[in-house]
């Protein structure tokens, strides 16, 4: 089981699986999960053992005993190369275990130096991520705090328009206002004219009307009170009572059609006939003004 902090504060916004396995590759070279030792190196070559010389005691010749002590001296020679051999194989022995021990000491030492740096390759290696975290961090932070200034200024830019488009509104208003509130206190003012003048037209009516039923005179006749001024005056007024009357009769005439009182081909006859007359009678009337105009 391992732990690794690229992994433990996954981001999947911010991290990748390049960045992820830079990570673990970074962890587990510093400190690999499987290895394989070195074997030891050759031991040393081993030091000749010493050479043990023996020691012959010598006598004068002429003892009596010397053929016995000759043998004696030859056994005592060979127990002496026995035990000569013995003490080499042990001496080889221990400096084979020495060279042995050497070889395990060296292998450890080795051992704890690669542990030792390989701890320290992990702790530079930590160190880096950290580093190259910080540094991630702090370039987010600033993008972050560089678009929320660049967002709060464009929205700052967008209110201050919309305000200022809002005062030249309300500057185009308020003129507009004062224009319309000068425009009607001018209207105002001439209502009340108008209103002054038909107070005062209407109590001129009233007093007419008042003096009228006061004087009970009797009504005048239409025509009487319409008196031409010159004969073509006089056949303008007949003429255009003419015209209206052939208005009213072709009313008349067609209502009686859509009342069933007369039929359609009568209702044409009549109609062609008061409209030909009609045309005739405004045709007249109309040269009647051209000549008023011209005098």
């Amino acid at each position: 089981m391992v732990y690794l902090p690229y992994t433990h504060e996954w981001d999947p916004r911010t991290h990748s699986l390049i960045e992820m396995v830079v990570a673990m590759s970074s962890v587990f070279s510093a400190d690999p999960p499987v290895f394989t030792r070195a074997p030891p190196a050759n031991p040393p070559p081993q030091p000749p053992p010493p050479a043990y010389s023996s020691y012959v005691s010598t006598s004068k010749t002429n003892d009596v005993g010397g053929s016995q002590r000759i043998n004696n001296d030859r056994t005592t020679s060979h127990s002496t190369a026995d035990s000569e051999r013995h003490m080499r194989e042990q001496l080889a022995a221990i400096m084979a275990k020495e060279a042995e021990e050497a070889n395990q000491a060296a292998d450890i030492a080795r051992r704890a130096d690669q542990e030792e740096k390989a701890r320290e390759e992990k702790v530079t290696a930590q160190k880096e991520w950290e580093k190259r975290k910080l540094e991630q961090t702090r370039l987010e932070v600033n993008k972050k705090v560089s678009s929320y200034l660049h967002d709060f200024t464009e929205e700052t830019k967008s209110t201050l328009y919309a305000d200022w488009r809002d005062q030249e509104h309300l500057k185009q208003n308020r003129e507009y206002l004062d224009n319309e509130i000068n425009d009607l206190i001018q209207r105002k003012q001439e209502l009340n004219q108008h209103i002054e003048t038909i107070d005062s037209k209407t109590e001129e009516i009233k007093n007419w009307l008042t003096e009228s039923e006061s004087a009970k005179e009797e009504k005048p006749d239409v025509d009487d009170i319409c008196q031409p001024v010159t004969k073509l005056d006089a056949q303008m007024l007949d003429l255009s009572a003419e015209s209206a009357a052939l208005t009213d009769t072709m009313y008349f005439l067609d209502r009686g059609m859509y009342t069933g009182q007369i039929d359609c081909t009568t209702h044409l006859k009549m109609i062609r006939k008061l409209a030909k007359r009609q045309f005739l009678i405004k045709a007249h009337l109309i040269k009647i003004n051209q000549v008023t105009m011209k005098n």
